[in-house]
């Protein structure tokens, strides 16, 4: 172990190791480097991951498949790269959540359109294929928090995100549109919409709603043989 007598006394590392720091214990060996890219923070054991925490209370684990587990040393998704679990405020009652914010307070002005926060679902390389968006919807004050949420998708042959719905401030649900009037709307050429029966014994047959040149047709069992 290292035992540091004065606050200000320094920990030398040998110039030779390229600023290592090297520990070794219980049969294995963990290091901190210092190099031209980043510092570096790693131990040998296959099986073991690395732990950070406070106030005597693990925190944050990055365990040996590479993955982040937030709150528990345990991921209950084996499959995921990040796990969050636990409450917040300290009560069992309290779900986890993750907080996205814009890097200012609303005395700093946060207007219109101004996007509050992005998930991206990409390549490493930064290609996008599908976005969540989420946007003030005027003017923020503190009285006043108003927001919308996007929807985009990449269409086949191009690598640029196109809105396909939004949900606004009030509710209201748009297809096609970022200015739907009511609870839902959809703008397309030819819009329409399919209800389809997945009882055994009806399976495939559906019902359609669409609208053309301002004619609006119901279609029952179209194209269906059985059909009554």
């Amino acid at each position: 172990r290292i035992i540091q007598h004065s606050n200000n006394e320094d920990i030398d590392m040998d110039s030779n190791a390229s600023g290592q720091l090297k520990l070794d214990g219980n049969g294995y060996t963990a290091g901190f480097a210092l190099n031209a890219t980043a510092l570096n923070i790693y131990h040998n054991a296959s099986s073991r991951g690395i732990i950070f925490g406070t106030n005597e209370t693990e925190r944050l684990r990055i365990d040996s498949n590479g993955r982040v587990l937030i709150g528990h040393d345990t991921t209950p998704a084996p499959v995921a790269s990040v796990a969050v679990v636990g409450s917040y405020g300290g009560s069992s009652n309290l779900t986890p959540f993750v907080y996205l914010c814009r890097d200012e307070n609303i005395s700093d002005g946060i207007t219109n359109n101004e996007s509050l926060g992005q998930i991206l679902f990409a390549s490493k390389d930064g290609y996008r294929g599908a976005v969540i968006e989420a946007n003030a919807a005027g003017a923020w004050s503190s009285s006043s928090s108003d927001g919308y949420l996007v929807f985009k998708t990449t269409p086949d042959n191009t690598t640029v995100p196109e809105e396909r719905l939004r949900i606004t401030s009030g509710g209201k649900v748009g297809i096609g549109t970022d200015n739907p009037n009511q609870e839902l709307s959809i703008w397309n050429s030819s819009p329409a919409i399919r209800l389809v029966d997945t009882d055994p014994y009806e399976a495939g047959a559906y019902g359609q709603i669409t609208q053309s040149g301002g004619v609006l047709q119901l279609l029952a069992d179209s194209g269906n043989t059985s059909s009554h």
